[in-house]
């Protein structure tokens, strides 16, 4: 995805970006991860 810059949100599937996303879209998305209980499964991911 060239159009997307260091500091954005883009949504990623087995390690390809599929779409960049807004600030309040990635922060609901956050919110839906965490009330799944998928969040701490997403950060043990993070080198």
């Amino acid at each position: 995805m060239p159009e997307v810059a260091v500091g954005d949100y883009v949504l990623v599937h087995v390690g390809f970006a599929l779409s960049k996303l807004d600030e309040a879209e990635a922060r609901r998305v956050l919110e839906i991860l965490e009330e799944l209980g998928q969040l701490g499964e997403l950060e043990a991911s993070q080198p």
